[in-house]
């Protein structure tokens, strides 16, 4: 045979003998889940014989006792889990207001509680010296600005010197920018509300003397507040912005649903925890700065799952949970209970996510669980 033939044989071979290993466990894969199915038919259908003929054994041997049990079946939908924090209510309009200039206090025309306007004077301190001042600038300048309008009006007719039409542009400059100086001045002595909010404390006292980095008012806005609170490390991947949270003020007595607004993006060294922020929009203003807050917040979420009450539940000596189910019979007036393996995620309001073993359609023991034992006839209470 030529060499190139018997090549080309070897390796044709060889390709069929590696898709027949391939396909190999992929049949025997399909073959074992279509004889597991089959079983399971099998099963179900001995379970619903075995329960009727436990039914006709019951009516006629009267002095057989059954345990008795009652049933639920789980419950089908969302299943939410939740995470406890203890969080406090914040302003960024929590301001105390300080004294700019030295002076004593002349006027403080408002009082604590009272609602103020942005740009609405709170304190006034003595400026005397300095309007007067003000005033004397305000004559000079208005000379200076006739002046210049005068030296540059016969300058651009060539008539007189360049050096004193410099001279009148300069004094009029001057004494612009030194007029602007004391005004400002004069505004450091009047303190005015940087934005809408209350006085909340009032330490000016009229007579008193006030002096720089002195403080004089507290203004706090309750209008845009929010929540802050720490959380574990460990939900960093869970907790993200947008999470829906509900929000519990014990001192009030009331409840807000809210989404968390922003996830700090340090971790704190020396407790291993995160910053949350819970924007409270439109809450209205009894929600003060400092005020306690218990939340909950979602950490995780399933739209189509299936719980069974936490109190169903059991644990084997090997660790695995379980609960049991019940094939009635068509009376339903008794069953077969059969121990079926679970595995179990999150648990909340005192459910319990099963993530496998049930289907969701089947009937749990729950009164009586405890006192049972695998493939026992049971009689149901209705």
């Amino acid at each position: 045979m030529n060499p190139t033939v018997r090549i080309f044989h070897s390796l044709t071979a060889f390709a069929l003998l590696a898709a027949c290993s391939a396909k190999q466990p992929t049949d025997e894969l399909s073959k074992l889940r279509k004889e597991k199915d089959s079983l399971e038919t099998v099963k179900t259908k001995i379970n619903q014989k075995l329960a009727v003929i436990d039914g006709k054994i019951a009516k006629l041997d009267t002095t057989r006792k059954f345990a008795l049990v009652t049933t639920l079946q789980p419950e089908k939908g969302a299943f939410n889990h939740f995470v406890s924090a203890l969080g406090e209510v914040k302003s960024d309009k929590n301001v105390l207001l300080l004294a700019e200039a030295s002076g004593t206090i002349e006027s403080v025309p408002v009082k604590v509680g009272d609602y103020v306007r942005q740009g609405q004077l709170l304190v006034s301190v003595d400026a005397a010296v300095v309007e007067r001042n003000i005033d004397e600038v305000r004559v000079q300048l208005d000379l200076a600005k006739t002046i210049y309008a005068k030296r540059e009006a016969l300058w651009k007719q060539n008539i007189g010197s360049e050096v004193e039409y410099l001279q009148a542009k300069n004094n009029k400059e001057s004494l612009e920018t030194r007029l602007k100086t004391l005004e400002s001045q004069l505004a450091m002595s009047r303190l005015k509300a940087p934005f809408d909010g209350y006085v909340d404390e009032l330490q000016a006292r009229v007579g008193e003397m006030a002096s720089p980095a002195s403080p004089l008012v507290r203004l706090v806005s309750l209008r845009e507040v929010y929540i802050e609170a720490d959380l574990s490390e460990s939900y960093l991947k869970k907790v993200r912005k947008g999470s829906p949270v509900v929000a519990k003020f014990p001192a009030l007595g009331t409840q807000l649903d809210a989404t968390v607004s922003q996830v700090s993006s340090f971790i704190k060294p020396e407790n291993r925890t995160f910053r949350i922020r819970i924007d409270l929009k439109n809450a209205g203003e009894e929600y003060k700065p400092n005020l306690i807050a218990n939340l909950e917040v979602r950490d995780y979420a399933s739209s189509e799952a299936i719980s069974v009450p936490n109190r169903v539940i059991q644990q084997a000596p090997d660790g695995r949970s379980y609960v049991y189910t019940v094939t009635m019979a068509p009376d339903g007036s008794k069953g077969r209970a059969e121990r079926v393996y679970i595995e179990i995620g999150q648990t909340a309001n005192n459910f319990t996510e099963v993530l496998s073993g049930l289907k969701g359609d089947e009937y749990i023991v729950d009164k009586g669980a405890r006192s049972i034992k695998d493939q026992e006839t049971v009689a149901i209470q209705a």
